[in-house]
């Protein structure tokens, strides 16, 4: 049978000089796989690392109090049950806990002066008060946990997404100071207000849909809105859409809109938008069936159907 330098070559030689020191992470309280708590978990690593990504490890609170030039923190399906601490990570962009972590108050994350992504999501976070001072934030998702109020964002100016679906919120803090939001997900919760919206003049994406909505704040002024999703509230009218040129997808069924209020809406898309191939679904509403279109919104049905657009009735 052939050697092992047969089959892979002579080893290479170690590195000569002073070794490379390495850094210990440790989880004090982890699950050993038999089940039972263990004093340490050690993993080494280079001390000048700039990412760290786990994915299904068990571990429920991680020291890494060495690692001082992480970049990227990735934990995914880590059931922690501490915030670790990494407020000494000033060159920190992005952080992200997803599927199951366990701890449910974000504390004070205001050292972080670098950080434009924070990502929670399903999980069991019930306190999100920690990121109200880190104005450098761009990207927030905080979905899919058991938030039930939000703090004032008002420091937050430059975010570009924010999503808080999937909680059991009733309301959201006021939102027209984020002039450079791009996409806007609060679907999913007990929301019966919306906030003013007609200083998000970025806003490309809304979803509003599975609420308790009964009306929706006016829209003026967001020309960029390309997807609007309302769908399965109590909505009996929908905002005036004459400015929203680039509206391509209206999503408002499931509600109790009025034939009125169908009419206006495809009034005002076939004489307003300047897009082809859209989508509106208007279906399981009050007015929804094409009896009840007037003269002119038949003819503006007809209008956007010449132009490729979809109605769902």
């Amino acid at each position: 049978m052939s050697n092992l330098n047969d089959l892979f070559g002579p080893a290479s030689g170690l590195p000569t000089g002073e070794p490379r020191r390495l850094s210990e992470l440790t989880d004090s309280i982890a699950s050993h796989p038999e089940g039972e708590r263990v004093p340490h978990l050690r993993m080494w690593c280079d001390p000048a690392m700039t990412s760290l990504y786990l994915d299904g490890t068990k571990v429920y609170e991680l020291h890494f109090e060495n690692l001082v030039h992480l970049r990227s923190i990735t934990l995914y399906g880590c059931p922690l049950e501490r915030f670790p601490t990494i407020t000494h990570m000033v060159e920190l962009v992005t952080l992200e806990f997803s599927y199951g972590s366990l701890f449910r108050v974000i504390p004070d994350l205001s050292p972080l002066v670098n950080l434009k992504t924070f990502y929670m999501d399903s999980s069991e976070l019930e306190d999100a008060s920690g990121i109200v001072s880190v104005p450098s934030l761009e990207n927030l998702a905080i979905s899919k946990n058991a938030l039930t109020q939000l703090p004032r964002l008002d420091n937050l100016t430059g975010l570009k997404t924010f999503s808080v679906d999937g909680n059991q919120l009733t309301e959201l803090p006021p939102l027209s100071h984020m002039t450079t939001l791009d996409s806007l997900h609060c679907q999913k919760n007990q929301l019966t207000e919306l906030p003013e919206l007609t200083g998000l003049t970025s806003l490309r994406y809304l979803y509003c849909n599975e609420n308790s909505l009964a009306q929706l704040p006016a829209l003026a002024g967001m020309t960029e809105l390309f997807y609007f999703v309302c769908n399965d509230n109590q909505l009996t009218g929908l905002p005036d859409l004459a400015d929203l040129e680039k509206i391509r997808y209206v999503r408002a069924h499931n509600n109790q809109l009025t034939a009125e209020a169908i009419d206006n809406a495809l009034i005002q898309l076939a004489a307003t938008t300047t897009t082809n191939n859209g989508q509106f679904n208007y279906s399981g509403n009050p007015g929804s069936a094409n009896n009840l279109r007037s003269t002119e919104a038949a003819a503006a049905k007809t209008t956007l159907t010449g132009r490729g657009w979809s109605i769902t009735v």
